[in-house]
């Protein structure tokens, strides 16, 4: 069994997969999955909406999930009223902003695994990073609701638990003699 670290995430670390998120779709960002970029309109709606979903993720980061009932809500109303009323873009709309839900977990997660340390020193003896693996069980899917729900709970309790293996795995090479004169990673 690997220890668990605990990634606690900071507000600078929130608010870089936050910013990444608000990207998507904006000029010169493409959205992936898109066959013909949104017009103005749209973009401008989008990020209308994602201001609203955004603000909920700031409250459940700064003030926990309690309460953020209102403003998921609110969120939630946003994006679905966002993507019914773009009618024959309605499709596109909606991938719009599931790309930022995306970009905005990835994010997170992006952030959590820059606390995993390369190596651990154990004495005299540096053992290599072997594997990650997160164990937090986050689900996103096509529903709006479903995903902006699961991302406010992820974002209120602002940690991600992450198993590191450290050492020779399978036979590798004998873990290195750690020299204080040299430097550290």
């Amino acid at each position: 069994m690997s220890p668990v670290l605990t990634a606690v995430l900071g507000r600078d670390q929130f608010e870089r997969a936050l910013a990444a998120a608000s990207a998507v779709g904006g000029p010169g960002a493409p959205v992936r999955g898109l066959a013909v970029p949104l017009e103005v309109t749209w973009r401008d709606r989008v990020a209308e909406a994602w201001h609203a979903i955004a603000a909920a993720l700031r409250e459940a980061f700064e003030r926990g999930r309690d309460v953020t009932a209102e403003l998921v809500d609110a969120a939630v109303r946003a994006a679905e009223d966002c993507v019914r009323e773009a009618g024959e873009r309605a499709r596109d709309v909606q991938q719009a902003l599931l790309e930022r839900l995306r970009t905005y977990l990835a994010g997170l997660i992006d952030e959590a695994l820059t606390q995993v340390r390369p190596a651990v020193v154990l004495g005299d003896v540096t053992l290599p990073l072997q594997s990650v693996q997160i164990s937090q069980e986050i689900a996103t899917s096509g529903s709006l609701k479903a995903s902006i729900t699961e991302l406010v709970q992820v974002t209120a309790e602002g940690r991600l638990g992450i198993s590191a293996v450290y050492g020779a795995a399978g036979g590798g090479p004998a873990p290195q003699a750690h020299d204080e004169g040299l430097t550290r990673r």
